[in-house]
């Protein structure tokens, strides 16, 4: 292979993101019509000549029309060249369903992870809305007790001035008018 042919490879990642879709669904799409997509490779160091976008592309075109699988495998047979040969498929259709197995148990487990901690976070939010709840009504409970602590100091306060006011007069009691 020229240099030139490997700079024209596109990774998966390259071709999701030139068609505008997360990389899983056109992960799907390859191995749903794998055997028209062309690429170069195995594994990690699979690429995907340019012809694979236009593939790619119509097939994620359709399903976006709601076409039948089928169809569009009928379609793509008219359209686009088988490149997979026969002796190779048989040889590696147990990598690829490996692959896919690999793939549905990674999304399942995310699936779980996902729900697992939507019922930690729903869980923590109603912690929270509790703390917040009683967090209130600490701070109503600190301000009466605020309001009566003052009322009673203001008390007390009258109270110091009576009395100062009523041992000024008794201390007077002999000065001369």
């Amino acid at each position: 292979m020229h240099a030139l042919d490997r700079e024209r490879l596109l990774t998966l990642a390259e071709i999701a993101r030139r068609l505008g879709l997360p990389e899983s669904t056109v992960r799907y799409y390859r191995n749903r019509f794998r055997d028209y997509v062309p690429a170069v490779g195995e594994g990690k160091t699979r690429r995907y000549r340019p012809e694979a976008l236009d593939v790619l592309r119509f097939v994620a075109d359709s399903i976006r029309a709601g076409v039948p699988a089928e169809d569009i495998e009928a379609a793509l047979r008219e359209r686009f060249a088988i490149n997979v040969e026969p002796q190779r498929q048989a040889t590696t259709q147990q990598p690829q369903g490996a692959a896919i197995l690999r793939e549905l148990v990674a999304d399942a487990l995310a699936d779980v992870v996902r729900e697992a901690v939507a019922e930690r976070t729903a869980a923590l939010e109603e912690e929270l809305r509790q703390l917040r709840e009683e967090l209130a009504a600490t701070r109503e409970e600190l301000a009466r007790q605020a309001e009566q602590e003052q009322a009673r100091e203001d008390r007390l306060v009258s109270k110091m001035r009576e009395l100062l006011e009523e041992r000024r007069r008794r201390r007077r009691w002999w000065w001369p008018f």
